[in-house]
């Protein structure tokens, strides 16, 4: 089973996380007062935060498995080493191809209620290609929508 693991945040984020990381270690060791822990109760736990938030920027990834011998692709999101979800495809046996469909969506930000805003997205879509419909894979963007196609073509017909 070869596997392709890759950071769902991008490289700014990942670099912010390191940056929360040392802000809460640096916090721990000079900026608490522990002598009076009753009154630095607030900067404790405001050090934890940054710690859980700088981690969670830097270990939430994705993997994704293909089985050749089942044809079988799993997915799974991965945070703090431990598995979060996991989504099993099967790969069709007449599909002649994977595609990438590039669409343009609309998103919603989460504060719409309060202040109403969207955004577009450039959403990659990666199917199975089969005579008259398509089985979904993975819908992400160009960059990674190109490695995640090379990955499974090279899993697929190094067996065959």
């Amino acid at each position: 089973m070869k596997k392709y693991t890759y950071n769902l945040f991008p490289l700014v984020l990942i670099l912010i996380g390191f940056l929360l990381i040392c802000l809460s270690v640096y916090s721990a060791i000079f900026a608490i007062d522990y002598s009076e822990l009753e009154e630095s109760a607030g900067q404790i736990v405001g050090a934890i935060g940054f710690l859980a938030i700088g981690l969670f920027l830097i270990t939430f990834r994705s993997r994704i498995s293909v089985d050749e011998k089942k044809l079988l692709i799993v997915k799974e999101y991965r945070v703090f080493g431990g598995k979060l979800s996991q989504e099993i495809i099967r790969i069709p046996e007449k599909a002649y191809e994977i595609i990438i469909v590039p669409k343009k969506k609309r998103a919603r930000g989460y504060v719409n209620a309060v202040v109403p805003f969207g955004y577009n997205l450039n959403s990659h879509d990666v199917y199975f290609a089969l005579a008259n419909s398509r089985v979904p894979i993975i819908k992400t963007d160009r960059k990674r929508a190109i490695k995640i196609v090379e990955f499974i073509k090279s899993s697929i017909q190094s067996d065959s």
